[in-house]
């Protein structure tokens, strides 16, 4: 009886077994995808843009031309940023000087009533030689809320009113009271007496409700539109 040689024997096994492997990747290979197929080349991805762009633009500056003119509130004078989303309002009372700052919200619900928005806004009042009351406020549906009430004294209005890196931060520290659901009835109905005296009010909440979604929202959306167009095309 003739045995092999075992080192012929391990030859054989290491030679069958390297075939096998070979086939068996022979038989799942996936053929070589073609360069174009899986790497479309993306010519003309900008001229196509900015024409998308330009009609987008084109309907919706249409638009704008349809959309009614919002009355400003009796006393108050606004100033809009090109650009910004920013909505100032400015008013006197007496010795005061009253701002008021509405922005846009990065998501503005479209199919909300205006009358439900949630807008946030602030309003400043500067008095002489005593520094600036700040509250920060949102519209709502039975007009607004005040969220909250800093006091600024002389020495540090100016970070209530400069639009900062610095004075953000500062403004984010500062104390600004107790939540005014917790004040007393009669405290909370002397702040809003007090507010109302100086013409923030619903009529004004209202105001900011639809400019902002009536006008500033679409006029900025618009900007935004040629502003990409012009860069792309």
């Amino acid at each position: 009886f003739f045995r092999p040689h075992p080192v012929v024997m391990f030859t054989k096994c290491l030679s069958t077994g390297v075939r096998f492997a070979a086939m068996r990747a022979a038989r799942f290979q996936l053929p070589r995808p073609t360069t174009g197929l899986v790497y479309p080349v993306a010519r003309g991805y900008s001229t196509q843009l900015a024409d998308v762009l330009a009609r987008e633009a084109a309907a919706e500056e249409a638009n704008l031309s349809e959309l009614q003119s919002v009355a400003v509130p009796a006393g108050f004078t606004l100033q809009d940023r090109a650009g910004s989303t920013l909505v100032i309002l400015k008013a006197t009372h007496g010795n005061e000087i009253i701002t008021v700052q509405a922005t846009v919200p990065p998501k503005l619900e479209f199919d909300t009533p205006n009358a439900q928005l949630a807008i946030p806004f602030d309003v400043l009042i500067e008095k002489p030689k005593c520094g600036v009351l700040e509250f920060q406020c949102r519209t709502a549906e039975a007009g607004y809320d005040v969220e909250s009430l800093a006091v600024f004294g002389e020495k540090e209005k100016n970070i209530a009113k400069d639009e900062t890196a610095e004075a953000d931060y500062a403004r984010d520290l500062k104390y600004a009271g107790p939540s005014l659901e917790d004040l007393e009835g009669d405290l909370q109905e002397g702040i809003a007496e007090f507010l109302e005296e100086r013409n923030i009010n619903e009529d004004l909440a209202r105001f900011i409700q639809n400019y902002v979604k009536e006008k500033k929202e679409p006029e900025e959306y618009v900007r935004w539109l040629q502003g990409l167009q012009a860069f792309v095309k």
